[in-house]
């Protein structure tokens, strides 16, 4: 059950976000979140369901999927407050759709799957024209989208004539460049995200050698961190138009979130409990260099987080604004994207419930008004 020490959180967190002329920055986290449950995908039959948060937009538009025990397909839904939660359709020949992203736009892309084969094709989607899957080759079969940045650069994996999987990125004129993986052409690679400048990250694999990379098109393809080892494993997940990373480490302690940038280095975030026997996986990373992701508590849950370096890690679970509309024993688990307005999609859950929620967190900047 979670616990809201609203008061004392609140005076802790607007002391920490005033600087020392007194004065506050848009990037600043907020004492408190505005929290709304995005509810379910209508027009699905009855039944034990779950739903996944991948991703949110500057417009607060949420994307993700969901499904039901028991009945095939998979759905992608685009979420917003005013029209809540409207399906994406399907690809011909490839109707299960699992979105991963969106821009600013209201361009969704992600991989849509055909069951009876498995195959699968990145598709985009737009509200004028639907879903549809464009052209991102390599030379083979198989594709899937990852990321899109605000000019409408896409990138994810996709097969190669050889059978492998390299990572790329589709311009807007429908160009598709392949990012390759190693510099003597072996191994295989995928694309994780794209920034607004055209830089990419990803991780790429050759035998043993598992590492997290950074693509642009002046330096190509370099690892993120260049004096890693083989004992841990560097997997970012977002990068930010300034260049910063965020992401896991991975390996023989259990997985850590982290921030990269190249002035400072690496930067494990911790974890909520404080205990280096527990883990934390950083998602998203904003235009002010706020991030979130999820953490192992105390209770052995997974909460999600915001960071930034005037607060640290904070339990989102702390900093909900009471007068919120949603249930009272929401459990909001790891974090999924972050805008660069503050607002938050997530998922989470409903103790004795069966299926997993998503929601909207708002920051709160008049708390006077109320979450209404």
């Amino acid at each position: 059950m979670r616990q809201q020490y609203f008061l004392l959180v609140l005076m802790i967190m607007t002391a920490s976000a005033v600087a020392a002329d007194g004065t506050k920055s848009k990037g600043d986290l907020p004492a408190t979140y505005c929290a709304y449950d995005i509810g379910q995908l209508p027009g699905l039959p009855p039944g034990e369901s779950s739903l996944d948060v991948r991703a949110i937009n500057n417009r607060n538009q949420i994307v993700g999927f969901t499904s039901v025990s028991g009945f095939a397909g998979v759905h992608s839904f685009i979420w917003d407050r005013k029209h809540g939660m409207r399906d994406l359709g399907t690809v011909p020949g490839h109707p299960d759709l699992v979105a991963a992203d969106i821009n600013d736009r209201g361009t969704v892309v992600g991989d849509a799957t055909a069951p009876e084969t498995g195959e699968s094709l990145a598709f985009t989607w737009t509200r004028q024209k639907g879903a549809s899957a464009p052209d991102t080759s390599l030379g083979g079969v198989i594709s899937f989208a990852t990321g899109i940045n605000r000019s409408g650069q896409i990138v994810g994996a996709s097969q190669t004539d050889t059978g492998e999987f390299h990572a790329f990125l589709r311009d807007v004129k429908g160009d598709v460049v392949d990012l390759g993986a190693f510099a003597d052409g072996s191994g295989t690679s995928s694309a994780t995200a794209v920034n607004g400048r055209g830089q990419v990250v990803g991780t790429r694999v050759a035998e043993q050698l598992q590492e997290g990379f950074l693509w642009d098109d002046t330096n190509g393809i370099l690892p993120v961190i260049a004096d890693s080892t083989p004992t841990f494993f560097f997997f970012p997940h977002d990068i930010n138009v300034s260049g910063q990373i965020v992401g896991d480490i991975l390996g023989t302690i259990p997985g850590r979130a982290f921030r990269w940038t190249r002035s400072e280095g690496l930067q494990p975030l911790g974890t909520l409990s404080g205990l280096a026997t527990h883990f934390a996986t950083a998602r998203a990373v904003n235009l002010w260099g706020n991030i979130v992701g999820g953490s192992e508590t105390n209770s052995g849950d997974v909460h999600g987080f915001d960071w930034s370096k005037q607060t640290g890690m904070r339990d989102l679970n702390a900093v909900i604004d009471p007068d919120s509309d949603i249930h009272f024993q929401a459990v909001l688990g790891a974090a999924a994207g972050i805008n660069d307005v503050g607002s938050i999609a997530l998922t989470g859950f409903v103790p004795g419930e069966p299926m997993q929620r998503g929601f909207l967190l708002v920051p709160q900047r008049h708390p006077e008004r109320g979450c209404r």
